[in-house]
């Protein structure tokens, strides 16, 4: 009844829109990153194109894994439904679409791990098909809504107001990746990526159009500086911040959320914070009012 394909990454013209995450430069990108190879998954129904999904494989010894990468938060299936079919039967298709999907993952790839986008919340067809799915959380904000943090947060909000940031839209990447550094290392924590190459990612993805760097600044110093990606879509990302010592004492992210979802809120309708799993995040986040979203990891 299926038919599922695969290919190098290419624009998709489909209505409606395919995920950001099949953004063939993002996925290129992405691939040279990590170290492994990208292909676009394509689901037909005779000729008609039904889903698609980006996928990244690493082979070790002639064994082929599936794998969720640093710089794909999701790798989530798109779903082309027909627009006079009923909410039933796009229901039961998609099932069906997922159940194949599985079968044809397991026959390639002796170990599975990915990331399904918040809106593929029916896991069902991969459940029945024998792999595993694992929840995982994500704060969505829908644009422009007002911002309700919690009292505490609008103390810090308050307290760097009084500081006199200021709020800049400007490409410094190598200053970010230093911040990143100190980040990473306060918090003892390796992502297996080097700098090198996540500096030259950044720097990629910005030439495409794909991404933006936002700063808070106190004269010519950046404070904080968080990476979001986007596309004309309707959502951005914010995937990366990193945020002082300094700047951490004074409230600088807490009021870096609310002037980014200022500076968004005519060029996106949601954005994405990419991420909810680990406790003090979870808590930043959900001290500003945002939306929780399930979403689940794939995996063998």
């Amino acid at each position: 009844m299926y038919e599922i394909l695969l290919r190098p990454p290419q624009r998709l013209t489909e209505t409606p829109a395919p995920s950001f995450w099949l953004n063939p430069f993002l996925m290129h990108s992405v691939a040279e990153m990590s170290g492994t190879e990208t292909l676009q998954l394509l689901c037909f129904k005779g000729e008609t194109l039904m889903a698609a999904m980006p996928l990244y494989e690493r082979t070790a010894m002639r064994i082929k894994r599936l794998i969720a990468p640093v710089g794909a938060y999701y790798q989530g299936i798109s779903f082309f439904n027909p627009k006079s079919g009923s909410s039933n039967r796009q229901l039961l298709d998609e099932l069906h679409i997922c159940e194949q999907i599985a079968r044809f993952l397991k026959g390639r790839y002796l170990k599975i791990s990915f990331n399904l986008n918040p809106d593929n919340y029916d896991v069902r067809g991969f459940t029945w098909s024998g792999l595993k799915a694992k929840p995982l959380y994500t704060f969505i904000h829908r644009l422009p809504k007002p911002v309700s943090p919690l009292r505490d947060e609008r103390s810090k909000i308050k307290r760097a107001q009084a500081e006199n940031y200021s709020f800049t839209e400007e490409f410094y990447p190598e200053q970010f990746i230093e911040m990143q550094k100190n980040l990473l290392q306060r918090k003892r924590y390796d992502t297996g990526i080097t700098y090198a190459r996540l500096l030259a990612w950044i720097k990629t993805l910005h030439q495409d159009g794909l991404l933006m760097q936002f700063n808070l600044k106190r004269g010519d110093r950046i404070i904080s500086a968080n990476i979001v990606l986007g596309d004309d879509g309707d959502t951005a990302y914010t995937v990366l911040r990193a945020t002082c010592s300094e700047g951490l004492k004074t409230g600088a992210s807490s009021l870096h959320s609310v002037l980014l979802i200022q500076a968004l809120k005519d060029r996106y309708h949601k954005l994405d914070f990419c991420g909810a799993n680990l406790p003090e995040v979870a808590r930043f986040k959900a001290a500003f009012g945002f939306e929780l979203k399930l979403f689940f990891q794939i995996h063998s």
